[in-house]
């Protein structure tokens, strides 16, 4: 494979900027969130982080929710949401 050296990226592989799976990432925790009366903070792409180290891709998403939310099944459906988007 030919390397490309200015982005030190192989000519067959696709490179993803953070900011663009930060975008998705934001629309997938947006689009969960729906009607929920929790922080938008984290659907603006505000409380999430995304690292890419080694191929290996973290995202976190920061939320703050309202009294009597329950967190355990917003945060799975959160989750899943954001991994299959991503």
């Amino acid at each position: 494979m030919e390397q490309n050296n200015e982005t030190n990226v192989k000519k067959d592989q696709i490179k993803i900027a953070p900011d663009v799976i930060n975008v998705i990432a934001s629309l997938a925790v947006s689009d969960e969130l729906g009607n929920e009366k929790s922080s938008k903070k984290a659907a603006k792409g505000k409380g999430i982080t995304v690292e890419i180290v080694d191929e290996k891709i973290t995202v976190s998403v920061d939320l703050t929710v309202s009294y009597g939310t329950k967190i355990p099944e917003l945060a799975g459906r959160i989750q899943q949401k954001v991994k299959t988007s991503v």
